[in-house]
Order: C-alpha cells, then sequence, then structure tokens
C-alpha cells in the first residue's frame, strides 16, 4: 500500500477512494521487482491503474505494451494513471486514447433485458458514444499490437 498512499498524495485520482493512509503493511514492497518472465512477450492494459507501482519501477518495464487511455475515466485519474505509464515507458510502447469513452466502455454492449441487473456505472457511456464502433476499433488496433509484438 505504500506506493499507492504515495500515488494518493500527489494526485488527485478517484481510485484514492479506495486507499486508506494509514494502512503501510507493504510500504517496503517492491511489487515489479524479480517479476521478470521471459513467457510474458507483451501486455495490453486496459484503462490500468498504477498507483501501486513508483515511476522507477514502470521504467522497468521492456516488453512492448498497449495501453488503451479512457479519456472520460470517471473511475481513475487518466493523468495518474494511463498518461503515467505512457511517461515512464522507455520503449515499445502503444498508446490510445479515445476521447469519449469512459472507464467502462470495454465492457460489452449490455442487451436492454439485462438492465435491472447490470448496475449503470458499467452500461452508460456520454451522450453520443457508440460502444460498438469503439469495440470495433479497439479490436483492431489490439490485434494489430500483438500481431506486431508477437512477431518478433
Amino acid at each position: 500500500m505504500g506506493e499507492a498512499v504515495n500515488h494518493c498524495e500527489a494526485y488527485s485520482d478517484p481510485f484514492c477512494r479506495f486507499v486508506d493512509p494509514k494502512d503501510r503493511r507493504f510500504e517496503d514492497t517492491k511489487l515489479m521487482s524479480g517479476l521478470g518472465d521471459s513467457r510474458i512477450r507483451s501486455i495490453v492494459a486496459l484503462a490500468p491503474v498504477t498507483a501501486y507501482f513508483s515511476d522507477a519501477e514502470l521504467a522497468t518495464l521492456t516488453v512492448p505494451i498497449f495501453v488503451f487511455a479512457p479519456a472520460q475515466d470517471a473511475e481513475l485519474s487518466p493523468t495518474a494513471n494511463s498518461e503515467r505509464l505512457r511517461d515512464n515507458i522507455q520503449t515499445g510502447l502503444t498508446f490510445y486514447e479515445e476521447p469519449e469513452a469512459g472507464h467502462f466502455s470495454v465492457l460489452p454492449v449490455f442487451p436492454e433485458a439485462t438492465w435491472g441487473e447490470v448496475p449503470i456505472v458499467l452500461r452508460a457511456d456520454i451522450e453520443g458514444f457508440d460502444r460498438s464502433a469503439f469495440h470495433q476499433r479497439l479490436f483492431y488496433r489490439v490485434v494489430g499490437f500483438l500481431d506486431e509484438s508477437l512477431s518478433h
């Protein structure tokens, strides 16, 4: 939790409503130390939360990374998360920002018959945003990224 507390002290991020500044159980833990795994050849991060990692830890990522940043994210601050990841990755970054997408825009279009069971926060988008068309754009970008990053 140490890095998350530091993150919340540095950024105004809606994510921080889940962080207890008194919880220092993981203060000395470096989550990314020793996590190298040669089987991981690329990463796709959709609306990623970076609060648990220091800038120095993020900078150690060396595999190609695709980051989707929803500009209308009300759950995570794009500046404190997606853009922070973008600014700390030294090589192999593909950054895709969708101006009208929200945090949950990557979820499927929910049939109207399920609306009573699916919270509105998971299915609501800003007016005029076409979630189905967005899914097509995102799909082709992710597939293109994976084709390129895994072909080496």
